[in-house]
């Protein structure tokens, strides 16, 4: 398995994609309005701005 696909994109399906992403996988994040999956991409963003802010994570892992 190499792609998940991620339907719902509130806190909890958000936190998911990050972490699966982080992990290597491909993601589809899914919702049936695009103001909602903007929303929850805008939530991923800056959980990993943080993460790099507090140099938990490198440039190079926050930019693949």
């Amino acid at each position: 398995m190499k792609t998940l696909a991620i339907l719902g994109t509130g806190t909890m399906g958000a936190g998911i994609a990050q972490i699966s992403a982080q992990a290597g996988y491909e993601v589809l994040f899914w919702n049936r309005r695009e103001s909602s999956v903007e929303k929850g991409l805008g939530g991923i963003t800056k959980a990993l701005d943080r993460k790099l802010t507090r140099e938990k994570i490198s440039q190079a892992d926050y930019d693949a």
